[in-house]
């Protein structure tokens, strides 16, 4: 064999061990990567799904729960349209949303030469507003614990809307977030300047008020005033609604929802006038009337309990937006059907200015409810033997199950009584005897949150 042979044939086998490494290297790889997957999921299937989960216990906790369906709603309202006695700049004498008597000075119609002596009573007016709602105390938990007022806890709920916001990352989330503080804050002041007792500093803007009021009257003439032509709540955010629809308008239309949902649609795009330019002849704003008004409720697929409901009866609304219950509400007129449920609710005077002209966002209370609070995950059926998850949304009041509770270290089942749930949590009191040793719900109270993990009567550790 020639030398070159040899140099070939060493060569190629240099070229067969690197082959062969490379595929044992390969191989080692493919190896490792399989071992790490199956050790992924091993780890997760210990995670997701242990053999026997560490009980989880938790205090009670007192709140309230609504069970209720979603519904629309509109407002069958014989309001009338604010318009423009000439063109200019409309200056407000009273504020968005205050009730009037008829007769009364809405308004007026100022020259743009007047800019200054406007710009000023804005600035006075909003200096007013500012102060009585600093005078109010209102929104602030840490001065008093419970909402003083329907505007206090619409001002609370619209703070913690406000801190969510951002989370969302949705930008309709977070103005829709910034309209509805805005509203509280317009309903607060509202609030304070008719119940509240006026501060020194509040009295002193609101005469710099009137004098400027006093100007700007004594600069115009007596066309350019705008009075109330009827009682009722002002607004200055002009919304081509239904004023002219009736209650069986109502009932017959085809498609009530896509009516409600274009008011609701010119609602959000509305400007308020207040302080703009305005050609003579244009809607400024409308007053509703302030007298014993009606609804029209909508609701989609309604449920057994929704169809059973008849007129004469009384139901409650919760307008979301607002965090407003609207309790005693009497059914006038009823349309049913597996598609979709019609009512014609009536509602009080001291109600009228509490909801929107019409909102898609609201829900037909079946039951609400204040007590001990608990996760519907929490309660199993008494029947069963052994643990089985229940359906929450399947949860109603006034049904019976079981709640397995903590005392002296060991854990007890109790029997307890649902008064209210919305398919997350339900309100529940004790269905024990009286002379029951049975633990029962307290404040300082434990409770098991994952009932399934525990055994009756095991001590826990």
């Amino acid at each position: 064999m020639t030398k070159q042979q040899q140099i070939k044939d060493e060569l190629s086998l240099q070229r067969s061990r690197h082959q062969r490494r490379r595929r044992i290297r390969l191989f080692s790889i493919v190896v490792l990567v399989i071992l790490a997957l199956f050790f992924s999921i091993w780890t997760l299937s210990l995670v997701f799904y242990p053999k026997k989960e560490i009980p989880r216990m938790s205090f009670f906790r007192s709140d309230w729960v609504i069970e209720s369906v979603s519904c629309r709603i509109a407002r069958i309202e014989k309001g009338s349209v604010i318009e423009a006695p000439s063109s200019g700049i409309f200056v407000p004498f009273v504020r968005d949303k205050q009730s009037v008597a008829t007769g009364d000075l809405i308004g007026l119609i100022a020259p743009e030469s007047l800019s200054s002596e406007i710009e000023a009573y804005r600035d006075a007016r909003e200096k007013t507003d500012q102060a009585c709602y600093l005078a109010s105390e209102i929104g602030y938990p840490r001065k008093k614990e419970m909402p003083q007022s329907p505007g206090d806890s619409v001002m609370r709920a619209a703070y913690r809307e406000l801190a969510k916001a951002p989370s969302s990352g949705n930008l309709k989330i977070y103005q829709d977030t910034l309209r509805g503080l805005d509203e509280a804050y317009n309903r607060t002041v509202l609030e304070y300047v008719v119940l509240g007792t006026q501060s020194e500093a509040v009295i002193a803007l609101e005469k710099t008020c009137a004098d400027i009021e006093s100007t700007l009257r004594s600069s115009v003439g007596p066309g350019a005033l705008i009075f109330a032509h009827q009682a009722g709540v002002v607004q200055f955010a002009f919304v081509p609604d239904s004023y002219d629809w009736e209650d069986n308008d109502w009932l017959r239309y085809n498609d009530p929802a896509s009516q409600i949902d274009k008011i609701v649609s010119n609602s959000e795009v509305a400007i308020n006038s207040a302080y703009r330019s305005i050609r003579q002849g244009s809607p400024i704003g409308s007053i509703d009337d302030l007298g014993r008004g009606q609804f029209m409720v909508m609701i989609s697929e309604p449920d057994q309990e929704v169809l059973t409901r008849k007129t004469d009866d009384l139901v409650a609304l919760y307008l979301i937006a607002s965090d407003t219950l609207l309790q005693n509400l009497q059914i006038k007129k009823a349309e049913k059907s597996k598609e979709n449920a019609r009512f014609i609710i009536t509602y009080s005077s001291n109600q009228a200015s509490k909801a929107r002209v019409a909102d898609n966002d609201v829900e037909f209370v079946h039951t609400r409810a204040y007590g001990w609070v608990v996760p519907i995950r929490s309660l199993f059926n008494l029947s069963d033997e052994v643990y089985k998850p229940i359906d929450p949304n399947a949860v109603r009041s006034g049904e019976y199950f079981g709640l397995k509770m903590i005392s002296g270290g060991r854990v007890y089942s109790v029997c307890v009584k649902v008064l209210a749930a919305d398919g997350l949590f339900a309100v529940i009191e004790s269905a024990e005897p009286d002379d029951s040793t049975l633990p029962l719900p307290g404040e300082r109270s434990l409770y098991v949150v994952n009932p399934w993990s525990i055994a009756e009567g095991e001590l826990i550790g």
